[in-house]
C-alpha cells in the first residue's frame, strides 16, 4: 500500500473570518502499484451575506462565507501494459478524478455556525471511473455538532440545522469526503479530502 499526501494549501480571508486549510491523499488498493499525486486548490472562498444588528456593535454583526475546495488526484501504474487513462495533444494526462467539497458558514464576534456542506466527485477529463463507497463528515467547533453521511450518488448536500457556537482554537469546521474510484486495468484507488475552518 502506499500513501501519498498532497501539499497543505491556505486560503486568506478578512479579518472577520477564519483561515482555511486543505489536505488530500490517494491511497491504492487492492494491490495497485504506481505513482500517486495531488493538486489542492482553494477554488472559491467569498463573503455572501453581511447583517448588521447594531451598527455601533460590532460583535453583533453577522457575515455569511462559503468556501470551496477541489482536489486534482492522478496516478500512473507501474505495469507498462497499461496505457495512460487519456491522451491530449500527444501528451499523456493521467488524470484519475476531482472531489469537491464546500462548506457555507455564519461568523459573529466569536461565535461560527456552520450551516451547509456540499459538492460533488466527478471523473477527470475523459477517464472512464466508478466511484463507489461514498462518504462524507462534517462537523462545528464541538463534538456535539458532528454528522456522517453515506451519499448514494456523486453529488449531495446536507443542511446542519445548527446553532452558533464559540470558536475553537483546535478548529471551527471540518468537512471530509473519501470514496473509492475503480478504474479499469488498473483496479481500486481510495480518494480523501478534507476542507478545515
Amino acid at each position: 500500500m502506499t500513501i501519498l499526501f498532497g501539499n497543505t494549501l491556505q486560503a486568506k480571508a478578512d479579518s472577520l473570518a477564519t483561515i482555511s486549510t486543505v489536505e488530500a491523499k490517494i491511497t491504492s488498493a487492492e494491490g495497485v502499484v504506481g505513482e500517486g499525486s495531488t493538486q489542492t486548490k482553494v477554488i472559491e472562498h467569498k463573503e455572501l451575506t453581511y447583517l448588521s444588528k447594531f451598527s455601533m456593535v460590532p460583535a453583533l454583526e453577522e457575515k455569511k462565507y462559503e468556501t470551496t475546495i477541489e482536489v486534482d488526484y492522478y496516478f500512473t501504474p507501474d505495469n507498462t501494459n497499461i496505457s495512460p487513462l487519456s491522451t491530449n495533444t500527444g501528451s499523456a494526462n493521467n488524470g484519475v478524478a476531482k472531489s469537491s467539497i464546500t462548506l457555507t458558514y455564519w461568523i459573529s464576534g466569536n461565535t461560527i455556525k456552520v450551516e451547509k456542506c456540499h459538492r460533488s466527485w466527478s471523473k477527470a477529463s475523459t477517464s472512464s471511473i466508478i466511484v463507489s463507497d461514498r462518504y462524507v463528515t462534517y462537523r462545528g467547533p464541538n463534538v456535539q455538532q458532528t454528522a456522517w453521511k453515506y451519499p448514494t450518488s456523486n453529488t449531495f448536500s446536507y443542511n446542519t440545522g445548527w446553532g452558533y457556537a464559540s470558536q475553537n482554537t483546535a478548529g471551527n469546521g471540518r468537512a471530509y469526503m473519501s470514496a473509492y474510484t475503480s478504474i479499469s486495468g488498473m483496479g481500486r484507488l481510495f480518494l480523501e479530502a478534507a476542507l478545515n475552518l
